[in-house]
């Protein structure tokens, strides 16, 4: 499930925006693959915040957070400004804007720096202790003279796997 459509893009934009940035053939109709530009720059912003969320929340998320959305339609307008080429003009500066700052938000979360509201983290995130338990295997179980079973090689020859 995508976490933004065309009309959140236009809700966030406007119509003649999202035609203006994915109309290939610049007709003012957008055709099949106006759309599925679209919707490749949608699963585009959307595997980019997989990838950053993913760190500490399941994803994809079933139920969408408003500023995950909000982060989606951001990154997928300035994907689709880049691909026409108008990342750089300065009327554009504001999409440019909103990409970065959903990009500084997905980090600083991904680095543990902040928590996406209203969403428990997965249990990745979940660190526990162990500096109360005694490991397993330690040198000095190996060490000569502990009583471990190391202490009972005499240091001939056991063989090849061959000979087994």
């Amino acid at each position: 499930m995508a976490y933004c459509t065309k009309a959140d893009l236009e809700d966030r934009s406007s119509a003649e925006l999202v035609i203006a940035l994915a109309d290939a053939d610049n007709d003012g109709v957008l055709n099949a693959a106006d759309l599925r530009r679209i919707a490749a720059a949608i699963l585009a912003a959307d595997t980019v915040i997989d990838f950053k969320l993913g760190r500490r929340y399941t994803v994809p998320f079933t139920i969408v957070p408003a500023i995950v959305k909000e982060w989606s339609c951001s990154i997928a307008l300035f994907k689709l400004a880049e691909q026409r080429g108008l990342a750089g003009v300065p009327e554009w500066r504001v999409y440019q804007e909103r990409n970065n700052e959903a990009r500084q938000m997905l980090e600083s979360i991904a680095d543990n720096e902040a928590d996406l509201p209203g969403v428990s983290a997965s249990a990745s995130d979940i660190w526990s202790s162990t500096a109360d338990v005694e490991p397993a295997i330690s040198a000095s179980r190996f060490e000569k003279g502990t009583g471990s079973e190391i202490d009972d090689y005499n240091g001939e020859e056991l063989g090849t796997l061959d000979q087994f």
